[in-house]
């Protein structure tokens, strides 16, 4: 259970309006490359948080972002720990060592083993780029220009496309905050019975409330009402939580791939729901 009381909590699901965008993009950051709510400086991680990527399982319910959790699988490969001894081995031999050829050796391990440690962890560093990059681009950046979501005499109007968000109402309504969200997009191929999901995003201190279930209710059933016959989406193993989901939702599973980030191997799933009985 998320780390909020379900007692003092109350969850709203709503369509997105336009001054929500700044919290649906820190939202993105929060759930997508860190893992917490730490986003003031993106690639800030404390001494605990560092350890956390080591532990099995991580200790922190909020370590479950796919940026960390390739960051984790990446730090804990056999070839990282051949490393990570190399590493040492070269201190230990340069200490030791004052002059000599044995302690140019030692300078090799060391210099070697860093090379090795960032210049592999470089694809995953850019996965993290991408990622921000996308906020500025794509449907991020105007979210209800691309989800077609516009207000009309002061009511908020979707179409087939949309984007819905969940907002957490605490203290007893005194704060609310967007804790999730999700889209809907009727655009991202010819096919005018399909639609993708897309951006579902769940606050990691908020999970453990039904919130993305209430998400996709929310997007089935405003699908049905626009005559959508299916639903698809894409997403990979580092999101693994939301493949369980999706499993246990009535998704089926229609492609399975394998992809390689530098030394990592990965897999990737393409889900597809009919919302329909085709006769």
């Amino acid at each position: 259970m998320g780390a909020h009381g379900q007692e003092s909590l109350k969850i709203s699901i709503r369509v997105f309006r336009p001054e929500d965008l700044q919290d649906v993009q820190k939202l993105y950051i929060e759930t997508r490359i860190h893992g917490c709510a730490c986003v003031q400086f993106y690639f800030y991680f404390s001494p605990e948080q560092l350890l956390d990527l080591f532990r099995s399982p991580p200790s922190s319910p909020t370590a479950g972002s796919p940026f960390r959790l390739a960051l984790r699988q990446y730090l804990l490969t056999p070839l990282s720990y051949g490393f990570y001894s190399l590493f040492f081995i070269g201190i230990c031999i340069f200490l030791r060592n004052p002059i000599g050829y044995l302690r140019v050796l030692g300078t090799v391990f060391i210099v070697s083993s860093v090379v090795f440690v960032v210049g592999t962890g470089f694809p995953i560093g850019m996965f993290a780029y991408f990622g921000f990059r996308s906020l500025y681009r794509g449907d991020m950046k105007d979210v209800a220009t691309h989800y077609r979501v516009r207000e009309s005499q002061m009511e908020i109007v979707a179409g087939a496309s949309s984007f819905w968000v969940a907002e957490a109402e605490m203290a007893g309504g005194r704060l609310r905050k967007i804790v999730g969200c999700v889209g809907l997009d009727c655009f991202s191929n010819d096919d005018s019975t399909e639609g993708e999901l897309k951006r579902m995003f769940v606050s990691p201190a908020f999970r453990g409330h039904g919130i993305a279930t209430k998400l996709m209710q929310a997007l089935l059933e405003h699908a049905r009402k626009h005559g959508l016959k299916h639903i698809y989406l894409q997403t990979t193993a580092l999101n693994d939580k939301a493949v369980v989901m999706y499993k246990k939702t009535g998704w089926q599973m229609v492609k399975k791939q394998t992809f390689r980030v530098g030394f990592l191997k990965g897999e990737g799933y393409d889900f597809r729901m009919k919302l329909v009985n085709e006769s």
